[in-house]
This record gives structure tokens, C-alpha cells and sequence, in this order.
């Protein structure tokens, strides 16, 4: 990872030993920051903004959306984490983060093979950041659940 800092823009990154904030940029969200604790562990912050280059450095490439914020630790468990932080649990915003999500993991892997930078060995996780699910949208969940379970086909073994 160090090589990749060297190699971009150095206020695209920051270091910390102890916690890293992930922050929303959209004005009016509801979830605006999520913390990681991680006391003693290097944790390098990897900038929205770096995905977004890689995006729009394609010709043609449609603008999809990226997620908010990327970590990487490079000590024994290496590890990659995209995060999206959602103002409410809803289906819709699930969908919505996992193709944000996506779309960073392809942008960043993108601009990493620029660099030369071999990740290979990282785990990658995506994590989705809201608020807590609402009764409604539990009942709404669990309707569509039964609904769905009520129209699969039974098959019957002679």
C-alpha cells in the first residue's frame, strides 16, 4: 500500500494509529460519519476522491456511483474495506450501497494495477453503515419473505 501512497496525491491519504472516520458528503444525510477504533493498528484512509478519478479517467465510462470511504491495513491481516453509510435500512439504499460498493472495489483495483501496486494477497470486505431497521421495514421485510417463500415451486420426489 505504501507504494500506492507514493504514487498518488498525497492529501488523497491519511494515517492514523487509533481511530478513522469515514464521513458523508451529502448534505442533508442522516448517517454522517461511521468510526473505526482500531487502537495500535495502522490504518491507511484512502480518499473518495481516488475513486472517483480512476472513474472518470475512463472515456465513455458511464458515472456511477462510488462509495464513501476506503481503509487499507497492510500489517499481518491485510485488509481492504469499502464503506457506504446509508441514512436509512431500507431495501432500496441496501441495493444501492452493495452496487456502490462494487463500483469502488473496480475503480480501485483499476488504480492500483496503474500504480503496479499488487493487492493481491488483501482481504475485501464492503461494509454498509445505517441507521437501525424501523419496524415497518421489518413487517414490509418479513411479508416479502413469506410472499416470495409462498411462490417458489415444490417439487415432490416419487
Amino acid at each position: 500500500m505504501k507504494k500506492f501512497v507514493t504514487t498518488c496525491k498525497k492529501k488523497l491519504f491519511s494515517i492514523n494509529n487509533t481511530q478513522t472516520v469515514i464521513e458523508e458528503d451529502e448534505t442533508g444525510a442522516v448517517t454522517r460519519e461511521a468510526i473505526i477504533m482500531h487502537i495500535g493498528t495502522e490504518v491507511l484512509k484512502i480518499s473518495k476522491n481516488v475513486l472517483v478519478e480512476e472513474r472518470d479517467s475512463i472515456p465513455g465510462n458511464p458515472h456511477a456511483e462510488v462509495c464513501d470511504g476506503v481503509i487499507g491495513v497492510d500489517v499481518d491481516d491485510k485488509f481492504i474495506g469499502y464503506f457506504e453509510l446509508k441514512s436509512a435500512c431500507t431495501r432500496g439504499n441496501v441495493l444501492k450501497a452493495c452496487s456502490q460498493i462494487q463500483h469502488s472495489w473496480h475503480h480501485f483495483w483499476s488504480a492500483t494495477l496503474k500504480c503496479s501496486v499488487d493487492v493481491l494477497g488483501y482481504e475485501e470486505k464492503g461494509v454498509i453503515v445505517t441507521q437501525p431497521i424501523t419496524d415497518e421495514e421489518r413487517v414490509r421485510n418479513r411479508k416479502r419473505l413469506i410472499r416470495d417463500n409462498d411462490r417458489k415451486v415444490k417439487f415432490a420426489s416419487s
